[in-house]
């Protein structure tokens, strides 16, 4: 009998261990509802492999995650761990229809572990934030103001310099557009 919770406890694991995913989600890719994005590409992995009763290939699983962290997360992964993730999944899969759970679970242990050891910045990340509460949200109150002065003064440069550059200065227009339509932005003298 197929265990698909096992099953998706091994993709939503796999996908917390992976790192360049782990770094694009970092980075804010999936905007603020991430956790339920996540979630549902988990689910939507394991629908994927229930609707296709056993006939999926490697390329199947990478193309539909790709799509999905494209479409969903702003994400493009080119490292080559797409495929290596998709092919662990496939693995996975093929070991529980076999029903032989005990092989998952000792996989996703040692995946687990070897990325704690590689990674220990993310548990003392996960450490730190259940060490603050309440101080937290000042500190992010305090974290959004100065970001709205920093963005406030950046953009107060950007329109200075595009200012700056509508004035020709001895320049003509032709000097700055090269052929492919870009805009050569070069010092001024």
């Amino acid at each position: 009998m197929f265990d698909r919770t096992l099953f998706h406890r091994s993709i939503s694991e796999t996908i917390d261990c992976w790192p360049s995913f782990q770094i694009s989600i970092s980075n804010g890719m999936g905007g603020p509802n991430q956790s339920a994005k996540i979630e549902w590409l988990c689910d939507s992995i394991v629908q994927l492999f229930h609707d296709n009763n056993n006939q999926l290939i490697v390329q199947d699983v990478s193309d539909f995650i790709a799509e999905i962290l494209d479409n969903e997360f702003d994400t493009i992964i080119e490292d080559g761990s797409l495929e290596m993730i998709s092919t662990s999944i496939l693995g996975y899969y093929q070991k529980i229809l076999s029903g032989d759970h005990d092989y998952i679970r000792d996989k996703l242990k040692q995946t687990k572990e070897k990325y704690e050891e590689k990674n220990p910045k993310k548990n003392q990340e996960e450490q730190t934030l259940t060490m603050q509460s309440s101080s937290s949200s000042l500190l992010l109150s305090e974290q959004q103001t100065n970001d709205q002065r920093m963005m406030s003064a950046t953009s107060d440069s950007l329109m200075m310099m595009d200012e700056d550059n509508n004035d020709n200065h001895g320049h003509n227009d032709n000097d700055n557009n090269e052929d492919d339509g870009w805009t050569v932005v070069r010092r001024k003298k």
